[in-house]
């Protein structure tokens, strides 16, 4: 019999300030996949929808108010431990300056130097979509 792996809903965020720089957080050393970096969000909690696990996701770790807007992707990804579904969205930062609160650092990265940070796996569809979406060369594919 096959084993079933459990499976988890991961919100993400992905916010754009003025020069439309995209904000990423380095993730804690202590963390899985730790020192890496990733866009914000997290798991989905029962009975939430995606857009209010984006919108709690990105208060409790960086700090900020957004509305959460148009979907980029979603897709599924398998590690050897559990598989997540992504659902990844852009979202208008409202209010609040962003912190580190459950990371180690956050950067406002242009969309064409993200291939210059190490980021987990799963991110490389995420990163491959914004080439897309932002018409760049992607480096990764």
């Amino acid at each position: 019999m096959k084993t079933v792996i459990p499976s988890d809903v991961i919100g993400v965020g992905l916010v754009l300030n003025r020069n439309k720089e995209l904000l990423i957080d380095k993730r804690l050393e202590t963390s899985s996949m730790g020192g890496l970096w990733e866009f914000p969000g997290g798991k989905q909690e029962p009975n939430e929808s995606i857009e209010n696990t984006i919108e709690r996701e990105l208060r409790e770790e960086i700090g900020i108010r957004v509305e959460v807007g148009k979907k980029l992707i979603s897709f599924e990804y398998s590690y050897s431990s559990k598989k997540l579904n992504f659902i990844v969205h852009f979202c208008e930062w409202k209010s609040g300056q962003p912190k580190p609160l459950a990371s180690q650092k956050l950067l406002w990265v242009s969309a064409n130097r993200l291939d210059d940070y190490s980021f987990p796996p799963a991110n490389t569809k995420i990163i491959a979509a914004l080439y897309k979406y932002f018409d760049l060369k992607n480096k990764l594919i």
